[in-house]
């Protein structure tokens, strides 16, 4: 496995919280009903009723996710998953993820990440994609995060790092360290799943750095992703657009 995402210093990471209350009852039926199914004969089929009720179920996850009700949306899934109407894959997880952070629940958003793409996931899930660290990334910080995150390790501690500067001048939330350790861990939860950042996940950092006028914050980021060989994209430009002074860096790094 490739090394961590990020080796990017930030201080105190703290050890990680305990879930909010209610977290388990949420997430844990799905990943044991899952289980449960792919251990026996009643998983559902690959006919093609299975496949529309699972498209039908992660579009329904989508919209509950838009309109902030994360809860709503995991009471569906595992309602589906144990009357074994449909097996969750990589697409509905990272729908459930999204929707999670959507609600403010970066808790939730980990929990169910860890749930359905951490060791012992159920079989049949399959790995996670661009898409589920993408959406893992803003839950952490632009969702935010209550109750659930922290670090996993003392002081500058064995995971996943991300940028620290002393120079931010914004009060924004998506400026905060907790935010910013979410972050760390999301990283590391991706790369033990071996996942390593993609344009995609640079630029949702990107943003958070931009909107908060973490403006050296943004320039580790973008040393960081020309380091690891990644090209910037429309979204790249978007996500500087705010910051003169990381536009100008963007252009100067990637001669764009």
């Amino acid at each position: 496995m490739s090394s961590p995402a990020f080796r990017i210093r930030i201080s105190a990471i703290a050890p990680r919280q305990a879930p909010r209350q209610g977290t388990p009852t949420l997430i844990a039926p799905i990943a044991a009903a899952a289980t449960a199914a792919a251990a026996t004969s009643t998983a559902p089929s690959s006919n093609d009723n299975s496949k529309t009720a699972l498209i039908d179920l992660t579009r329904k996850v989508a919209s509950l996710g838009r309109s902030g009700k994360a809860e709503l949306a995991l009471r569906e899934v595992a309602d589906a998953v144990q009357a074994r109407q449909v097996m969750p894959d990589s697409r509905l997880a990272t729908a459930l993820i999204d929707a999670c952070g959507r609600s403010s629940r970066f808790d939730l958003a980990l929990a169910a990440f860890d749930a359905l793409f951490g060791p012992g996931a159920p079989e049949g899930v399959g790995p996670p994609g661009e898409g589920a660290m993408d959406a893992l990334l803003r839950a952490a910080l632009e969702g935010g995060g209550g109750g659930g995150g922290g670090g996993s390790g003392g002081d500058d501690g064995g995971g996943a790092e991300m940028p620290s500067t002393s120079n931010s001048t914004s009060s924004s939330p998506s400026s905060s360290p907790k935010r910013w350790r979410d972050a760390a861990v999301a990283l590391d939860r991706c790369a033990a799943a071996g996942l390593e950042p993609a344009v995609g996940a640079f630029n949702v950092l990107l943003a958070c750095a931009s909107r908060s006028r973490d403006v050296e914050r943004g320039f580790e980021i973008l040393k960081k992703m020309k380091s690891s060989g990644v090209e910037p994209d429309s979204g790249t430009v978007a996500a500087v657009k705010g910051r003169r002074a990381l536009r100008s860096f963007l252009k100067k790094t990637f001669e764009v």
